[in-house]
């Protein structure tokens, strides 16, 4: 329970965090904890809703703490970076789906893949 709370608090400071980087900052405080223990209270945390986990292009999964502002990602390919914005007709969109496919939509996500400014060389 109480590496729940501070992996919490770990998303807080470092949102959109690897399982490695989580991990990490846990063993500071505890030098003999498994990166097992890590996996099993971040499948913990998300099946309570706690926090969010997305499949990020360099093949790592990305934890961050659900919140009442929802949001999408902008994900560089090159510097891996990811951005938050909010896409105003995603739930437009998720309502056509549910219409139009009868599909049963249990999360809203949505991310784009690409070059950030500074990649390009525009910064």
């Amino acid at each position: 329970m109480m590496h729940r709370a501070t992996i919490a608090k770990i998303l807080e400071r470092v949102p959109h965090a690897r399982v490695e980087e989580i991990f990490h900052e846990l063993k500071k405080d505890n030098p003999l904890l498994s990166i097992a223990t890590v996996y099993r209270n971040l499948k913990t945390l998300q099946s309570q809703g706690i926090i969010f986990g997305f499949l990020h292009p360099d093949g790592s999964v990305r934890y961050e703490l659900k919140n009442d502002q929802p949001h999408q990602h902008l994900i560089c390919k090159d510097c891996g970076k990811v951005y938050e914005i909010k896409f105003a007709f995603l739930p437009q969109l998720a309502q056509r789906v549910r219409e139009r496919a009868g599909f049963q939509i249990h999360e809203e996500y949505m991310a784009i893949v690409g070059k950030c400014l500074e990649c390009v060389g525009g910064v």
